[in-house]
């Protein structure tokens, strides 16, 4: 899995690769990293709330939530963060600077990462893909929120009405309702609203725009909300032809019974791949592969260091 890719140029930088989606990296801890988020793998636990992170920096970002450091703040709205690029970031929704702009459809964008984001949209290119479900994503967050679905784990509980989210997005909109806090304005009608996406829906009203157009009726939808329900009324009436094996637990189907097979091991709880090494055993045989090679590389640093 951590084989070497063959290059041209024998100095390349880029030296393991992905057997799921293709992605290379320099370093094979690069490349772990990675696999953490195809596997769903959370290594890295608060030591205050237990929560679980993939990567180490997002665990020490997360354990500034419990000492409420935040010192940089909005000089307009007051919201206030822990890391000065956020509080950089926030800032040009109220100036409006959007400097990133898409060669292929004109839309312009407040952070380049959106833009790189927004390109997938054009080529159709789905890098991600579910190591549960094989079910594909264009971006690494919308992965993580759909293996959520898997683990039921909705990581961002509002201290007000006990109500839990899987997004921070979702949550911050829900905490904002509380609040009574507006701070996103519609240059056309003054209207305000409790986040970027309010507005932008709302403007719509005004333009008329229907950005969303389904491939297979060509219906154009206002809001994504309308038109995910729709293109579901399409899905549903193929699903049972393309996906004919159903899971009795949870009501999932599959296109494959090796698929549903290795589904149902998530209710049974059953891990039949132990590690030789230790005493530990997973659902899957890649899950102990990953095990595996993340041993020898740590015993590999231990004796080179």
């Amino acid at each position: 899995m951590l084989s070497p890719i063959k290059s041209k140029s024998s100095d390349s930088d880029e030296r393991y690769k992905c057997d799921l989606c293709g992605k290379c990296y320099k370093k094979n801890n690069g490349l772990l990293s990675h696999m953490r988020m195809h596997l769903g793998l959370k290594p890295f636990d608060c030591d205050i709330c237990g929560k679980s992170f993939t990567e180490k920096c997002n665990l020490v970002r997360h354990t500034k939530i419990h000492t409420n450091e935040k010192p940089y703040s909005c000089d307009i709205c007051n919201k206030a963060f822990s890391r000065r690029d956020d509080q950089m970031k926030h800032f040009k929704i109220h100036s409006g600077e959007k400097p990133f702009k898409c060669d292929v459809c004109d839309k312009a964008f407040v952070q380049k990462s959106s833009l790189v984001s927004h390109m997938k949209t054009h080529t159709g290119v789905k890098s991600y893909e579910c190591g549960l479900c094989q079910k594909s994503f264009r971006h690494s967050n919308s992965l993580m929120r759909h293996m959520r679905l898997h683990t039921g784990e909705k990581d961002h509980e509002c201290d007000i009405c006990g109500k839990s989210f899987t997004s921070l997005k979702c949550f911050t909109d829900h905490r904002n309702n509380h609040q009574e806090v507006k701070p996103f304005q519609c240059d056309m009608c003054s209207k305000s609203f409790h986040s970027t996406i309010g507005v932008e829906e709302h403007k719509r009203t005004h333009t008329g725009e229907k950005p969303f157009k389904c491939e297979i009726c060509n219906k154009s939808f206002r809001h994504s909300s309308t038109f995910n329900r729709h293109v579901l009324t399409h899905k549903e009436k193929s699903h049972k032809c393309e996906k004919p094996f159903k899971c009795d637990v949870c009501h999932n189907r599959f296109s494959q019974l090796k698929l549903l097979k290795r589904h149902e091991k998530l209710h049974t709880g059953e891990k039949p791949f132990k590690c030789n090494d230790c005493s530990k055993s997973f659902t899957r045989k890649y899950g102990l592969k990953l095990h595996v090679c993340k041993n020898v590389s740590q015993f590999t640093d231990k004796e080179t260091g």
